[in-house]
């Protein structure tokens, strides 16, 4: 396997002026892609098939991403089961780990990179917006490529979710199943809230090794604004901290890296193909059962058709988009969008509804003294990736965060500890022409100015996914987000950024020379940066996805016509079939998902042994 980064070449010469096309950038990327685009997991190949002539397995699991992979490892703990994991992409790359060179990771071979469906046009624009939304296809799935934020959310998200019908996953329920996971290294948060948090698990939790410089700065001002220092995970969130990354020495841990790693090789129940993409689940059609999938071994150049069957159950952890796409071409989905493309349906429930995100605006922006000048040359960056291969520290050791985060409840929500608003401060580089394909040339640990970040944690909006209507099996679906079509949406964002405009005065970052100053958007400024017409003009201009999609396997009781799978994570009406991943959340949670998910993971396991193991 080459890891193979996007074609910079093209988009240079679809840019006019954007500096990030310098030579430097080039040259520094065909550096990484030589030396470091292979994987070492490729040196396993005992585990890529079963014995001989045998396709049969206890359970077969689509998808290692973040939850396949916790799934794999703890259901291949039971040496009886054998198990199938099967995953659309390839190895995880050497430069997956690290953290500095997470933006060259999307739009490359690694990424679906999908196209979210143009949304409604903004009020003082005329064109339609549509938003790419990179996904992991690779083993680890997004959590390969993501920033590697670890946030559990709220304790009222879980409670919410149990009190909706979803029996079990109260927070207090929920909450063994973080710890499981967890191998926490951050002593000031062992220290705050050491009963809440686990050591010794698969997942390693904590800072990076480097700290940006305007990071206690940053922490201070919003303390001097009401945010008390906490521990963010505890269950009650409103206040400010060091954020927490799922890291092990200054680099990346991905769920593969967590989970799979540690046992590949080692357990001979556990079977991996990679480069498999699964087209179809086989469902008996008299019995309503799941018996085994189709798919599609990539690397064979006929792309021939293979078919493997499971003994007990079928479990799907294909991701938000993929699982209800996998879902659907089976025959599980809307009656009236299946007929329309000739798939027999095999039961009618809501798939690919539910779709949801958070949505994020920034208003501020922090001028330091401390950040470089100027875009870096390649021989700066070969040198901190040197440096980092021998110490795992320096700039290439973290993501380019001033690693600050805080959390804020506006006037839209009251319930004590509750925010709906979350703040992050984040690295830019003002030369770049501020489009979405200029942050993919030049590693985040490079910037000369901060935005800060307004994320709307709690959005009304729902959007939905489709089958692709011209090739529904090979083609991307459709994926309709329908941001800020809830009204509530912008009032609640409009509120967050008004109070992260309290940083410009605050003497914190006026003492650690940082200058802070809204942003003056042309266009949005006639009615002065401090209306509210301003701040939604500026929303609506400037909003970008939070990349937190769920949703769109709804989890439910029976009763509840949205939901697609029950409490249990076992698909309605089908026998045999789980889906166990970020779409089974009935609402989405307070903050990044990848630990939730990875939680999601550990409970779905436990439910599966019960079950099993009577």
């Amino acid at each position: 396997m080459t890891w193979l980064h996007a074609n910079y070449t093209e988009t240079c010469s679809q840019l006019s002026g954007a500096n990030s096309c310098q030579p430097a950038a080039l040259a520094f990327l065909a550096f990484v892609t030589q030396y470091f685009g292979n994987s070492y997991d490729k040196l396993y190949k005992a585990d890529e098939k079963s014995e001989e002539n045998d396709d049969k397995y206890d359970f077969i699991i689509v998808g290692a991403g973040s939850a396949g992979c916790v799934i794999a490892n703890r259901l291949s703990e039971v040496k009886k089961w054998k198990i199938l994991l099967l995953e659309a992409g390839d190895e995880e790359p050497y430069i997956a780990i690290v953290p500095g060179l997470a933006p060259l990771l999307i739009k490359s071979n690694i990424d679906y990179y999908y196209k979210t469906q143009p949304e409604p046009a903004n009020v003082n624009d005329t064109k339609k917006k549509t938003y790419p939304y990179p996904r992991g296809k690779v083993m680890g799935g997004s959590s390969t490529i993501n920033d590697m934020w670890y946030v559990r959310g709220n304790k009222q998200d879980y409670d919410d979710w149990k009190s909706s019908g979803n029996k079990g996953w109260s927070w207090e329920e929920v909450l063994p199943y973080f710890k499981k996971s967890e191998d926490a290294r951050d002593p000031e948060v062992l220290s705050k809230s050491p009963e809440l948090h686990g050591t010794g698990g698969y997942l390693t939790v904590g800072h990076f090794p480097r700290e940006t410089p305007d990071t206690p700065a940053i922490l201070e001002a919003w303390e001097e604004l009401g945010l008390s220092n906490i521990d963010y995970n505890n269950g009650s969130q409103i206040g400010t901290a060091r954020a927490q990354f799922t890291n092990i020495h200054g680099a990346r841990q991905s769920s593969n890296g967590a989970f799979i790693r540690p046992i590949r090789g080692r357990r001979t129940n556990l079977f991996i193909s990679t480069n498999s993409r699964v087209t179809k689940i086989i469902i008996d059609k008299k019995s309503k059962k799941a018996i085994g999938v189709e798919y599609i071994l990539l690397t064979e150049k006929a792309n021939n058709l293979k078919k493997a069957f499971a003994r007990k159950e079928v479990i799907v952890s294909a991701g938000v988009i993929d699982s209800p796409k996998l879902l659907m071409l089976s025959g599980i989905g809307p009656v009236d969008d299946l007929r329309k493309l000739n798939i027999d349906v095999v039961k009618d429930l809501p798939v690919g509804h539910n779709l949801h995100d958070h949505v994020l605006a920034s208003a501020v922006i922090l001028n330091s003294q401390n950040v470089v000048s100027g875009l870096p040359s390649a021989e700066r960056m070969q040198n901190d990736f040197a440096y980092w291969l021998s110490t795992h520290e320096g700039p290439m050791s973290n993501v380019g965060y001033t690693s600050v985060v805080a959390f804020h409840q506006t006037s839209h929500e009251t319930r004590p500890g509750v925010p709906n608003i979350e703040y992050f401060a984040a690295g830019i580089l003002a030369e770049t022409s501020f489009q979405f394909s200029d942050f993919l040339f030049i590693p985040w640990a490079y910037y000369n100015v901060i935005g800060v970040a307004a994320i709307l944690l709690t959005p009304k909006s729902r959007g939905y996914i489709k089958l692709n209507t011209t090739d529904p099996v090979n083609g991307n679906p459709e994926i309709q987000m329908n941001y800020l079509s809830h009204p509530e949406d912008v009032k609640v964002l409009i509120e967050g950024l008004q109070f992260s405009t309290k940083l410009i005065n605050t003497t914190a970052l006026s003492k650690d020379e940082l200058t802070a100053n809204a942003l003056d958007l042309p266009g949005c400024n006639e009615s002065g940066l401090e209306s509210d017409e301003y701040f939604e003009c500026l929303i609506k201009k400037l909003m970008f996805p939070g990349y937190h999609a769920v949703g769109t396997c709804k989890m439910g009781p029976k009763s509840d016509k949205s939901a697609v799978v029950d409490p249990y994570l076992r698909v309605h009406g089908i026998k045999g079939l789980r889906v166990i991943d970020a779409s089974i959340m009935p609402e989405i949670v307070r903050g990044n998902t990848n630990a939730p998910v990875i939680m999601i993971g550990e409970k779905g396991s436990d439910m599966i042994k019960k079950a099993w193991m009577k």
